[in-house]
Order: structure tokens, then C-alpha cells, then sequence
């Protein structure tokens, strides 16, 4: 027995998907030269490197700051801008930062240390929070996988789940019925982790950068203050209105506050 054409159509199609999928992860994650020069854009990174060194901090953040907005989005950009907020004393920028390098390569440990540093020397820290073992064990599968490296697995995953189904309608074999089951359930798996990670961290993560933001009831400067939150504090956007937003606080505290407040962590969500 063969596959239906409109069944091995179906397939292919989403095949393709999956490819375009990852492939779009890897390049937005790991940073294409959007400057069609990359001699130049070597020698402006050389340039801001030279800075730090020097301890010219602010020169270094400007030159590492022209990189991302030429669309030069990279590990090492992201990080050593990192540092340099930080030795401005700029904690919630360098939060920022080093989320944005973690979400290119989750496993740097650098750039892991220096965020674990910079978080805890912050004037606001977020109050502790019990969590089940379930969501334990997903944030630190998050914090060691990007969603490109999951969309990966996904990806071949739906091959192998193609190659299986094919073999079982051709065979009807119980074995190759139940190799089929375990695949299609370990590619729903790495693909809920892929859009469970883009949603929670890529689409709606972000970091406080202003000292003493507002926490407020409403939309509105109106609207009374909950709380105060400082910067570097990570937290979820939920809704906006006008250029107010609501937010999730890691303490599990909701409120809105303004556009200015706030960064996202991708610089991709949002566009």
C-alpha cells in the first residue's frame, strides 16, 4: 500500500513549513549583517571592543548600540553591550542585554554569570515564589534550549514521524504503529516546547529599564500605584493600551505601565 497523493502532499507542505520555520529562528537568533558590509561592520566591532577596553564605556555602548540597528544581531554584540551597561551602572539595560545574548546561545556561561551578577545586585528583587515540579523542570529546559535548537529537533522529528507513517500504512506492522506513536508524541512534545518558549519568553518577555517605575492599577497616569519596581526586573507584557501596557511582575503581581518603562527582550517580537 502507497501513500495518497494529497496525504504526501499535505506532508511535504508542512515539511516545509518546519524548514522555513527554523531556518527563520536561526538566522533572526543567531544575527545576519544587514549591512551588506561585513569588513566595515568587523572594524566598527573592533572599534567599540578597543573602547571597552580603554574603559571609554559609553563610546563602546554607542558603537555596539549603531551594530543592532544595523540589524547585526549576535552573541558576542549582545553580550559585550551587556557588559558595558553594566560598568555604566546601567543594570536594566544590561539585563536587557544579556537576555537578548541568552536567547542566541542559552548555554554561554559568561554571559549566564554576568546576568546571575547584575540580578543580584539589584535594588528591586522579586519576592519568592513556590513552583510545581512541572514548571521547575520547563525553566530549566528553556534556559539550556533555544527555540531554533527545538524547532531542529521538531524538524526531524516530523520526518521520522513521515517515514514511520509511510512504512505503517505500507505494512500495517504493530511495531512500526507504535515507533509511530512515540514519534508523533516526542514531535507534539518539542513542538509545545517550541511555541511554549517563543511565547513566554521571545513574544512576551521583558525587562524593566527605568529606577522606581510605577506599577498602576489602569491604563491611564490617573490610575493609582500598586507598587514600584525597579530596573532590571523581568516581567511579562500581557495587553496594551495606547502607550500603556500590562504587565506580569515574577512575583506574580499585575499592573500597567508605560511604553518607556519597559524594553522586550526579542528584539524581533513586536514588528
Amino acid at each position: 500500500m502507497t501513500m495518497r497523493p494529497r496525504m504526501l502532499g499535505m506532508l511535504t507542505l508542512c515539511g516545509l513549513l518546519l524548514v522555513c520555520a527554523a531556518c527563520s529562528a536561526q538566522e533572526a537568533l543567531e544575527g545576519a549583517d544587514a549591512t551588506g558590509a561585513p569588513d566595515a561592520t568587523a572594524q566598527r566591532f573592533a572599534e567599540a571592543n578597543r573602547l571597552y577596553v580603554e574603559g571609554d564605556y559609553a563610546g563602546a555602548r554607542a558603537l555596539y548600540l549603531e551594530l543592532v540597528e544595523q540589524g547585526y544581531h549576535t552573541l558576542p554584540v549582545y553580550y559585550n553591550l551587556g557588559n558595558a551597561c553594566a560598568q555604566l551602572g546601567d543594570a536594566g539595560l544590561a539585563v536587557l542585554y544579556y537576555r537578548r545574548a541568552l536567547l542566541i546561545a542559552p548555554r554561554h556561561a559568561d554571559t549566564r554569570f554576568n546576568l546571575a551578577h547584575v540580578t543580584a545586585h539589584l535594588a528591586y528583587q522579586p519576592p519568592l515564589v513556590v513552583r510545581g515540579w512541572g514548571r521547575v523542570l520547563l525553566e530549566w529546559l528553556w534556559a539550556r534550549v533555544s527555540v531554533g535548537e527545538l524547532l531542529a529537533a521538531a524538524l526531524c522529528l516530523y520526518w521520522l514521524t513521515a517515514v514511520a507513517g509511510a512504512v505503517w500504512l505500507h505494512t500495517r506492522r504493530r511495531r512500526a504503529c507504535a515507533v509511530l506513536v512515540v514519534l508523533g508524541l516526542c514531535l507534539l512534545a518539542a513542538a509545545g516546547l517550541a511555541w511554549g518558549q517563543w511565547h513566554a519568553e521571545y513574544a512576551s518577555g521583558a525587562a524593566v529599564i527605568t529606577n522606581d517605575t510605577r506599577l498602576l492599577s489602569g491604563p491611564g497616569g490617573n490610575f493609582e500605584a500598586l507598587a514600584e519596581i525597579g530596573q532590571g526586573a523581568e516581567v511579562r507584557l500581557l495587553q496594551t493600551q495606547g502607550r500603556y501596557h500590562e504587565i506580569r511582575t515574577q512575583g506574580g503581581g499585575r499592573g500597567w505601565v508605560e511604553a518607556d518603562d519597559f524594553a522586550l527582550i526579542s528584539p524581533y517580537a513586536g514588528r
